[in-house]
């Protein structure tokens, strides 16, 4: 009996498949915003130097002093209130672009606040000690009102250098905030959409598999873009 000769013909896959890619955006893949990370941060800092602000505040007003009345502006209570405001837009500004916009401004306004609370108070602080005796309710007894001014000086001095420190504090993090709200509102969508035609090597099948989005898929063929579509996704020998 004479052998037969068989041959067995393997060839490209006759239909390709196709893959369109959706586009790709500036966002990171869990669906923040760009920099939500930094503005989460700066939002927290703001947070806490509000409720220091807003402590201090209460505490100098709590310990007066005769003949001073910077401490009666509470600049520490409403410029530490607008901070805590400021720092939840902060936090919350990771996937929404009104809450982006608003802590733009708020950090803006919140900078120049700080920068001009920060330079008043440096300017304020060294006039504690010049406080002078004279207080008409207090004129029979000048020694005894002089010690109890000169140590609510010493406290007030104290907290106006602390409160020049997390002004500043403030101030850098209201400007970094708001530096990183640019990217998350500028457009950075890109409308191009690859679409991938996917050729199996010879003698090789064709291996199912499951398209990723914004990935070239898992096969160990190669990928040439050829055109442009809608965003379709096939999967499987089942597409074909």
């Amino acid at each position: 009996m004479q052998p037969t000769n068989q041959s067995t013909t393997c060839g490209y896959h006759s239909n390709p498949w196709v893959i369109s890619v959706p586009p790709t955006h500036g966002n990171s893949l869990n669906g923040n915003l760009w920099g939500s990370s930094v503005r989460r941060a700066m939002g927290i800092i703001q947070i806490v130097c509000g409720i220091i602000e807003v402590v201090l505040g209460i505490t100098l007003i709590s310990m007066p002093v005769r003949n001073y009345t910077f401490a009666n502006v509470g600049w520490g209570i409403w410029n530490g209130v607008f901070a805590i405001i400021t720092g939840f837009h902060g936090v919350y500004s990771q996937r929404s672009k009104c809450m982006v916009i608003a802590y733009m401004v708020l950090s803006i306004i919140a900078a120049a606040m700080s920068f001009t609370c920060c330079a008043a108070t440096s300017a304020v602080s060294p006039t504690v000690y010049t406080l002078r005796w004279g207080d008409p309710y207090y004129d029979s007894d000048e020694e005894y009102l002089f010690g109890y001014r000169y140590r609510f000086a010493k406290a007030h001095f104290g907290i106006y250098i602390t409160l020049a420190v997390v002004y500043g504090l403030q101030m850098l993090t209201s400007i970094i905030g708001a530096s990183f709200t640019c990217g998350a509102l500028i457009s950075r969508n890109n409308q191009h959409q690859i679409v991938y035609q996917q050729t199996a090597q010879p003698f090789q099948p064709a291996p199912p598999y499951t398209a990723i989005a914004n990935q070239p898929p898992p096969y160990n063929g190669y990928l040439k873009p050829f055109s442009h579509g809608p965003e379709t996704f096939l999967t499987g020998p089942s597409a074909i």
